[in-house]
């Protein structure tokens, strides 16, 4: 007995991609790469810091970067990055949560 062929599912076109414009800078721990695939859209890539695993970490858009920083710091995360200014109106800062996660700040 022949078996039917399963009836494939029409696959959606690839999405039109744009080109990410890319700007690296200096910062206080290395070299880091920001991208921007849309106006509100994007991400950075920098290199690994001795003894670190290789990993993601996350960035959450705060309202105050130096704020959220030293709050972080008064309930007990340990600072990676203090705050610095990236460019007019973004600054940005990291620091190590309790457990080890790494937590980014970018806010004004």
């Amino acid at each position: 007995m022949a078996r039917k062929s399963a009836r494939r599912k029409s696959i959606p076109k690839r999405a039109t991609t744009r080109r990410a414009s890319v700007h690296s800078m200096p910062t206080p721990s290395g070299e880091y790469h920001l991208f921007a695939y849309s106006d509100k859209g994007g991400g950075g890539v920098r290199g690994l810091e001795r003894g670190e695993l290789p990993g993601s970490n996350f960035t959450v858009h705060v309202a105050d970067a130096h704020e959220a920083f030293a709050k972080a710091l008064s309930e007990g995360a340990e600072p990676v990055t203090p705050p610095f200014r990236v460019m007019e109106g973004v600054t940005v800062a990291v620091v190590k949560a309790p457990g080890g996660v790494r937590v980014g700040f970018s806010g004004p």
